[in-house]
Order: C-alpha cells, then structure tokens, then sequence
C-alpha cells in the first residue's frame, strides 16, 4: 500500500497546488498561458470529469449527489485496491487504480473545501483565500477548478462538419487526467491485467488449497525436527546480531518463515498466484507482530524491513518463484 500512498498522495499534492495557485490568482476566463495548441485557462464547474453534469437533477442536487459519489468511490476505492494488492494482481493495475484514486481524491476536495476556505471568483475580482465575508458555498457543494485546454482544431476538409472545430474542447485539471489516463491504460491493457477467468478459478482453487497447507506447517519455536530445503539456513542472522530486537520477537517472525517453506514442500504445480496467496498471508503474520515489537520499545524499521525482504526473496529463488520482485512478495506490508 505504500505505492499506493506515494502515487497517490503526488498526484494530489500536484493537482492542489495548481488549482490553489490558479483560485488565488487569476479570474473565471483568464488566460495564464497559450502555447498555440494548449493553453490554461481558469473555468470552474459543479460537475464530474471535465465539466460534465447530471442533466435530469437540479444544480445544487446534482451537485451534492457527485461530492458524495466521489467520497464513497474513494473509501470503497481504498479497500478495493487493498484487496487486490492481497491477490498479487499486477503492478501496472495497481499504478493505473491509484491514479484513478488520486483523480477523485483530487476533485474530491475542491467539492468539500474550496466553497468554505475561498470567497467567489468573478471575471473581474480573484478569489480571497480565507475571506472575512467568508465562503462562496457551504461544505460538499463548492465547484472544482479546471484550467487546461487543448486548442488543436481538425482539418477544415474533414467532414460531418467537425471541419475547423476542436478536436477536444473540454477544459480539465490534473485529477481529471489522472483518471483518464488510469482508465484509459486499463482499457488498453486489460488483456493483460485481467488473466482468463479459468486461469482465475484455478489459481483460487490452487491458492485455498496452498493456504490449508500453511495452516497444517504451523510449528513453534523449539521444533528442532523440521526438514526442508532451507533448514539449514540461519534465518534473520541481521536481526538476532542486533540487540534492538527482542530474540523472541525475531523468533515469531522465523517461524512464520519457516511455516511458509514447509507449506511449499512438494508443491512443484503450484501457481504465482497461490504462491503470491502463501507470501503475502506471512506477511500478514508479520503484520500481526509491530505491536509487539513497539511494546518492547522496538519495531520492524529498515534493518529488519531489509532483512525480512531478504528471507522471503530467498523462500522465493529456492521455491521456483525467483523471478517475482520482492516488493510483490511482500506487498500487503505494514513495515
């Protein structure tokens, strides 16, 4: 989740301080700039994505509808990533879901915020931030701020009259691209984003089965009969040379390692899925076990964040799975 947080919170942060410096700057219809073909121009609107509107609703109705619209897509959206993240689904749907995230959080915050903390902007008057008359509309109902525009117009021989008109008219901000863009690389690469749902099914089937058996390889920490290909292998060495962890904390944490190997003992089919499924259920272990460490004045930071990475990226190379970056073995971290 941490990506996500970073594609995200950038994306945000961008879009905001453009649209503060455009409110705080210029009036409704000011041109910033023009390159010939693309240009800012300040406009707002109450509406979705590029000034769209919901045509059978009254303004203020229409309006309030798509501010709440906007924060239940953002919170399921937070959750739906997670899960997915969970799944070992690819990287790329997981970048193109946090701009999609990034967009609406964006817009999000014109719509809740800027109707209270600035005053209205006209043609002629710049807004006033934190004006003492006060806001121009309540909480959830102010209008998003777009400013720029691509001017590029269509050959005049084309025909259905599109001749000398815009070839896309539509005034956006940051957030709006953010979205399209994210949906458009979904669209163009679902193939391959989205595996056959056979491929699904079986690597569901094969990620169940995967996951009883890590259940039955729970062992606890003097169990000094265990064989398997890495049992001669000292895990977490770093962590136990350190005496910033505690040895029965670093203990858990080597057992859920060594509970992850036995559960790939003999599973030569196994898929990256179901493998990806084993991994990130340690992780979740893993997971389970900051309080503890925090408890004892401790905690899972670089050292052993580096060190823990290091196991599972070995667990990986040895189990057939060598191939899948560490970071997506580990993905559903807290640490």
């Amino acid at each position: 989740m941490k990506k996500v947080f970073w594609i995200t919170f950038i994306i945000v942060l961008l879009d905001q301080i453009v649209k503060l410096y455009v409110k705080s700057t210029m009036t409704i219809g000011q041109v910033g700039f023009d390159w010939g073909f693309f240009r800012a121009i300040f406009v707002e609107n109450s509406g979705m994505a590029f000034g769209k509107t919901i045509p059978f609703l009254p303004e203020s109705t229409a309006k309030i509808t798509l501010s709440v619209f906007r924060l239940v897509a953002v919170v399921l959206g937070v959750f739906y990533i997670k899960n997915q993240i969970k799944k070992g689904v690819s990287k790329l749907f997981i970048i193109c879901a946090s701009l999609v995230l990034a967009g609406a959080i964006g817009n999000l915050l014109d719509g809740a915020f800027y109707g209270i903390i600035f005053s209205e902007t006209t043609r002629f008057e710049v807004a006033e931030f934190l004006s003492a008359d006060g806001g121009y509309q309540p909480f959830m109902m102010g209008y998003v701020v777009d400013m720029f525009q691509f001017t590029s117009t269509w050959p005049s021989w084309m025909p259905f009259g599109l001749g000398g008109e815009e070839i896309f008219p539509l005034v956006f901000n940051i957030a709006d691209a953010s979205i399209s863009i994210g949906i458009v690389i979904i669209v163009i690469w679902q193939k391959k984003l989205f595996k056959n749902r056979d491929k699904v099914l079986a690597a569901s089937t094969s990620s169940e089965i995967a996951n009883e058996d890590f259940k039955k390889s729970e062992i606890n920490s003097n169990s000094s009969d265990v064989v398997f290909k890495l049992s001669n292998h000292n895990f977490l060495t770093v962590m136990y040379e350190d005496d910033y962890y505690p040895n029965h904390l670093v203990d858990k944490c080597k057992n859920v390692l060594i509970e992850l190997c036995l559960a790939l003992e003999n599973k030569d089919q196994l898929s990256k899925e179901a493998f990806l499924s084993l991994t990130h259920k340690a992780t979740e272990k893993i997971n389970t076990l900051e309080s503890d460490f925090s408890h004892h004045n401790s905690e899972i930071e670089t050292v052993a964040r580096e060190n823990i990475a290091e196991e599972f990226a070995l667990i990986a190379n040895t189990y057939g799975f060598g191939d899948i970056d560490v970071e997506e073995l580990i993905a559903n971290r807290n640490w």
